[in-house]
């Protein structure tokens, strides 16, 4: 469905929670595995900084990253020396993170379960998250409450309606079974003011991708003719040596703070 102001869409008849938990089980990174673990955290540590970059990180604060994955992510936060924590629907994506960065504040469920509820946090950082929700505006609205009140969100997600978007059209990638809603850049927007945010930067998205992984991620995610025009792009890559290409998904970073009326 697409709602016909703002050019959000939703799917229509959501995947149950069996379906979801067996998408998000043991293999659900296992696309991760065509790239070296070390090419893996230098690709995935590029994109975090892109994205977290406009916000403007202050250091000594506390940072929540909600789909935190195997919580690589705690790398750049500690530049900041500021305090991660990091939630995870994946099992197995928590264990790694507990036993490769024990500095961190891990833990394996979702935050409507009251997990961290008795911490505020500076910032709360969603990458390739939002979409997954059932619930959007309950998700922001638990979120507001965990925040300072000069608190901000990081985001980046599907863009409906990007330039990726109209060219690819049902090809696009972002299509998903685990994709439940397409924000419009108009719909994200609508969504931080309901809940009492104001957007400060609302810019494309730009994923830093090796060859190896890039083609992992088509295998596992992508239409057929996607896959192929990846294999090809490898194949060249690998001959010539390129090690890493910047490449947009239609997908856009959002940087919202909350309104001086909502302290």
């Amino acid at each position: 469905m697409q709602c016909s102001n703002c050019k959000t869409q939703f799917v229509r008849f959501q995947p149950s929670d069996e379906r979801l938990t067996e998408i998000y089980g043991p293999n659900y990174y296992q696309s991760w595995s065509t790239e070296s673990e070390e090419m893996l955290i230098e690709i995935k540590n590029e994109t975090y900084r892109r994205i977290i970059r406009p916000a403007k990180i202050q250091s000594n604060k506390k940072l929540l990253e909600l789909g935190c994955a195997q919580g690589h992510g705690i790398r750049e936060i500690r530049t900041f020396e500021c305090e991660y924590y990091g939630i995870d629907l994946n099992e197995d994506a928590i264990k790694f993170a507990k036993n490769r960065y024990p500095d961190g504040n891990f833990l394996n469920g979702v935050i409507q379960e009251g997990l961290f509820w008795d911490t505020k946090f500076d910032y709360v950082l969603m990458i390739d998250f939002i979409e997954h929700v059932r619930n959007p505006n309950q998700e922001i609205a638990v979120i507001t409450r965990m925040l300072n009140p000069d608190g901000k969100i990081i985001l980046s997600t599907p863009r409906s309606k990007s330039l990726v978007h109209c060219l690819t059209r049902k090809y696009w990638p972002q299509y998903r079974e685990e994709h439940l809603t397409y924000f419009s850049k108009a719909g994200m927007t609508m969504l931080f003011e309901r809940n009492g945010f104001s957007v400060e930067i609302a810019k494309p998205t730009f994923k830093v991708m090796s060859p190896n992984y890039f083609y992992g991620q088509s295998t596992q995610f992508s239409p057929m003719l996607v896959k192929g025009l990846a294999y090809i792009f490898k194949s060249i890559a690998n001959v010539i040596h390129l090690r890493k290409i910047l490449l947009p998904f239609g997908e856009m970073t959002i940087i919202a703070s909350r309104k001086s009326n909502n302290v």
